[in-house]
C-alpha cells in the first residue's frame, strides 16, 4: 500500500526530515526540481523544441518551480519563468541557481499563456487556506485554457485534505507529487483536477504512523488465497444471506450469487416466506429457507459469515433477534442496504457484533453519523475520526469513488480502482455478497474489504474492455468475477 498524507502529516514529515538531518529544506527542493525536470526531459516528445512556462508563487512549490526551470535550461530546454508577484524576484534561489533576469518576467494581464506548449504550475501548494484574489483567479483561468499542464505537488487551488475547490483550481493533465501522495488528490474535486498522478522520491524517510493508504495491485496478489488442494464444499466457506422482499427479490439473488462467485462452497438464503419458492428459479445451487426464529438459529450455527440487508424488509423485532444470535456466535457479518435503516431509531451501533462490516454509500452514512457535526465532503479527515469513534471497533466500507475502508485501529484504506461502469442498481448487492463470501472462507474483515472491493472493480473493468463503458448491469458483473480473481491468483 502507498501511504497517503494529510496536510498536517506532510508538514510534520517535512519538519522531521529537516530536524533529523536526513535532508535540508534546500536539498529537498533541489531533489524535487531535479526529479521533475528529469521527468519532463525523458517523457516529452522533442523536449528541446517545447516551449515551457514555469509559473511560480511565493511558497515551496514556487521554489520547486524555480529549480525545475534551472535544470531545464541547463540541459538545453526552452523554459521561461513567470512570477505571480514582483517580490519573488528577491528569492535567494535566483542567485543560488544563477537565474538570469532575461529568463523570467512578472505576470501582467496582457501575457498570452496559451502560447506555450507546456505549463508548470508552481503557484500554490498544499497550504492554501484563504480565498483566491482576483489576480490569482485570473491566472488560473488563463492556465486552464492550455492543454498541457503539470502541477507541482497539488493543483493550485485544490484543498489538500478535502479535495475540494473553494473558488477555482488548476485542472492539471499531470500532477507531480513529492514524496507521498496527498489525500485531496483522490477525493471529491481532486478526482478531476489531478489528472495522471506521478510520485517523486525526493529523499523523505518512511513515514509513520500511516493512517491513510492507497490499495495497490500487489496487495491483492498477496491477500488472495488459492483453494486448498484437499478442499470440499463444506470447507470452502458457508455464507448466509438474509434479505429479499416482494419488491426486491433481485437484490437477494445478486448477493447470494456473488457469494458463490467469491469461492464460497455453500450459500444459504433466508427470505420472507412469500418469495421462498421463486428464488431457486435463477440460482439452483442456493439453499433457501424462510425467515423464522428456528431457521435463524439453525443458520447462525451453520454459517461461517453473514450478509444482512439486500432487499430486506422485516420488522425491528426480527432484526434484533438475528443480531442477538450472530453477536453470540462471534462470526463476521456484512450489514448492507435496508439493514442500515435500522441504525439509530431502531437499534444502536453497539447492538452489532464487533466483527461487523457496515457498507453504506455516502447517502446512507447518515445512519452511522447522526451525532457527527462535521461534513464528510468538506471535512473528511475530521468526519472519519468521529466515525471511527462511533463505530466502536467495527468496520465500515463507504462506497463511492474512491471506496473508504475504515478499520477499528484508525487506519483507512482507499480503493480507487473503480469505474463509472459500476454506477448502476444492484452492484452494491454484488459487492456485499463478494465480501461476505470472502469472510466465510476465513479472510479477515480488513482483507475481505480490500480483496472484495478490488475484485468488484476489476470485474467491471474487464466487462468494459470487452463490451464498452456503457450498458453494464449488475448481473453482467457476476460473470466476470472469476476472471478478475484469476488475474491475481499466484501458484
Amino acid at each position: 500500500m502507498i501511504p497517503i498524507l494529510t496536510k498536517s502529516q506532510a508538514y510534520q514529515l517535512d519538519k522531521s526530515t529537516i530536524e533529523s538531518g536526513i535532508s535540508s529544506q534546500e536539498e529537498l527542493m533541489d531533489n524535487a526540481g531535479f526529479s521533475l525536470a528529469c521527468h519532463i526531459l525523458e517523457n516529452t516528445p522533442n523536449p528541446f523544441n517545447t516551449q515551457i512556462l514555469v509559473i511560480v508563487g511565493k511558497g515551496n512549490n514556487g521554489g520547486d518551480g524555480i529549480i525545475t526551470h534551472h535544470y531545464l535550461t541547463k540541459w538545453g530546454c526552452k523554459s521561461k519563468l513567470m512570477f505571480i508577484d514582483e517580490e519573488i524576484k528577491n528569492s535567494f534561489l535566483l542567485g543560488k541557481y544563477n537565474i538570469l533576469e532575461k529568463s523570467y518576467f512578472i505576470y501582467d494581464s496582457t501575457i498570452k499563456i496559451t502560447n506555450y506548449d507546456l505549463i508548470i504550475d508552481g503557484i500554490l501548494g498544499i497550504g492554501i487556506s484563504r480565498k483566491l484574489d482576483k489576480k490569482m483567479t485570473e491566472i488560473i483561468n488563463k492556465v486552464n485554457l492550455c492543454e498541457n499542464i503539470y502541477s507541482i505537488d497539488i493543483p493550485s487551488g485544490l484543498f489538500c485534505d478535502s479535495g475540494k475547490i473553494k473558488e477555482n483550481s488548476i485542472l492539471a493533465r499531470q500532477t507531480h507529487t513529492m514524496g507521498y501522495p496527498k489525500l485531496g488528490q483522490f477525493i471529491n474535486d481532486g478526482l478531476n483536477a489531478v489528472g495522471f498522478l506521478q510520485i517523486h522520491d525526493i529523499g523523505f524517510p518512511e513515514f509513520s504512523p500511516i493512517i491513510y493508504s492507497l490499495i495497490e495491485e500487489e496487495d491483492i496478489e498477496i491477500n488472495i488465497k488459492l483453494p486448498h488442494v484437499g478442499s470440499h464444499k463444506y470447507s470452502k466457506g458457508k455464507l448466509v444471506v438474509i434479505g429479499g422482499s416482494v419488491e426486491y427479490i433481485g437484490a437477494l439473488e445478486l448477493a447470494s450469487n456473488a457469494g458463490y462467485r467469491s469461492g464460497a462452497g455453500y450459500v444459504k438464503a433466508l427470505v420472507p416466506s412469500e418469495i421462498k419458492n421463486v428464488i431457486n428459479n435463477k440460482i439452483p445451487e442456493l439453499i433457501v429457507n424462510s425467515i423464522s426464529k428456528q431457521n435463524i438459529e439453525n443458520a447462525v450455527k451453520w454459517g461461517d459469515a453473514f450478509v444482512i440487508g439486500p432487499g430486506l424488509k422485516i420488522d425491528k423485532n426480527d432484526f434484533q433477534y438475528i443480531l442477538n444470535f450472530i453477536k453470540i456466535s462471534d462470526k463476521p457479518v456484512v450489514i448492507d442496504a435496508s439493514a442500515l435503516n435500522f441504525i439509530g431509531s431502531e437499534v444502536s451501533i453497539n447492538d452489532f457484533p464487533l466483527r461487523t462490516i457496515f457498507t453504506p454509500h455516502k447517502g446512507e452514512l447518515i445512519y452511522l453519523s447522526k451525532n457527527i457535526k462535521t461534513n464528510f465532503n468538506l471535512q473528511p479527515v475530521e468526519f472519519l475520526d468521529e466515525l471511527i469513534e462511533n463505530l466502536g471497533n467495527r468496520y465500515c466500507l463507504i462506497k463511492g469513488q474512491p471506496n473508504y475502508l475504515v478499520n477499528p485501529d484508525g487506519t483507512i484504506n482507499l480503493m480507487n480502482h473503480g469505474t463509472p461502469t459500476l454506477s448502476t442498481a444492484g452492484t452494491g448487492d454484488v459487492l456485499a455478497g463478494l465480501i461476505g463470501g470472502l469472510l466465510s472462507q476465513g479472510y479477515s474483515e480488513q482483507n475481505a474489504m480490500i480483496v472484495g472491493t478490488w475484485i468488484h472493480a476489476e470485474s467491471a473493468l474487464i466487462f468494459a474492455e470487452n463490451f464498452g463503458a456503457i450498458g453494464m448491469i449488475a448481473t453482467d458483473l457476476l460473470e466476470f468475477i472469476p476472471s478478475a480473481f484469476e488475474k491475481y491468483l499466484v501458484d
